[in-house]
């Protein structure tokens, strides 16, 4: 079908997703002969919180198996296995994408640091010269900057830092870097 991979929002609480959401607890509905709810249109299905642990991320839905037959308890319990592990698997992809977002982003400004520039710089270079491109290098300099922090503290220098990296922020394009 042209939905499959659809992802469709809910709210807590709100529909039978949304029920599963907030509970956590997996919803199997093995005959519906003829369907009775106007949301949905076939004989079987099953809704499964992708949770680990406590925490629920979202929800698998389930929609009658291509042979016709009957979502069974054996098959939520399998599907409640993988749903499992599938929350583990995103967490750990959310855990691995924050670990490498630190390795390149300066934490106090939010900007990418001295060692996403080595990287970067190289693909830049070959990018303009393969689309024959310019390529903008802009270096920065806070004026007296030593003075700002041996005179006010380095909580004052920080937020001047934090200042400046919103104005080139707020001045860069989206694709900048």
């Amino acid at each position: 079908p042209d939905d499959i991979g659809k992802l469709e929002p809910t709210t807590l609480g709100e529909s039978l997703a949304g029920e599963v959401a907030l509970t956590g607890h997996p919803l199997l509905v093995e005959d519906v002969d003829p369907p009775t709810r106007a949301d949905y249109a076939g004989r079987s299905f099953m809704i499964v919180p992708l949770k680990d642990r406590r925490i629920v991320l979202g929800v698998v839905n389930l929609t009658d198996r291509r042979g016709g037959e009957v979502f069974t308890q054996d098959d939520l319990e399998v599907v409640s296995l993988l749903a499992g592990q599938m929350a583990v698997n995103l967490i750990n992809s959310n855990k691995w994408e924050d670990l490498h977002r630190m390795t390149v982003v300066d934490p106090l400004t939010g900007l990418f640091n001295r060692r996403f520039f080595d990287r970067q710089i190289a693909i830049e270079l070959e990018r303009a010269k393969r689309y024959d491109r310019q390529v903008t290098l802009a270096l920065m300099d806070i004026d007296n900057f030593k003075i700002i922090n041996d005179l006010n503290g380095y909580a004052t220098g920080d937020a001047v830092i934090r200042s400046v990296a919103k104005i080139i922020q707020d001045n860069s394009g989206e694709v900048d870097v």
